[in-house]
């Protein structure tokens, strides 16, 4: 890992900048997101499955983070995809923690639990090259 410095002509800038993080090699950390269609969209089946989803897949070694979002009905750009109610997003520090959880018997019980829930779902797995971290103001969330 190897913090950003400033490109040249732009160091009163950088002042202010929060700061990069730059990953290299093989041991870098792996973002796992996932969508699901769910069967139907009632507000009971969206909530049941995001409980399944905090209960066996957050909290695993090597998970440095983990959420659970629902398809923001209101943004309709040509760009944005509608094809899903439920967003999960983890990164894990390595490959082999990502290899670990697939393998992780919670993983296999969300499988489980889940069966019927979601005909569909999308996967998208990459490995983190850079990441900017917040600057030291303090923000609501």
């Amino acid at each position: 890992m190897v913090y950003g410095k400033p490109i040249k002509g732009d160091e009163k800038r950088v002042e202010s900048m929060p700061k990069t993080i730059h990953y290299k090699g093989e041991n870098r950390p792996l973002a796992h997101m996932f969508f699901f269609q769910l069967s139907d969209t009632s507000r009971e089946l969206v909530d049941d499955f995001i409980e399944l989803c905090r209960k066996y897949l957050s909290g695993h070694r090597g998970q440095q983070h983990f959420s659970v979002g629902v398809r923001a009905l209101e943004i309709n750009r040509d760009v944005s995809g509608t094809n899903f109610e439920v967003s999960v997003h983890m990164i894990f520090e390595n490959i082999t923690a990502f290899n670990d959880y697939s393998k992780s018997a919670s993983h296999e019980d969300f499988i489980t639990q889940s069966a019927g829930m979601s005909p569909e779902r999308i996967v998208y797995d990459s490995y983190l090259t850079l990441s900017v971290l917040p600057d030291d103001t303090e923000a609501e969330i």
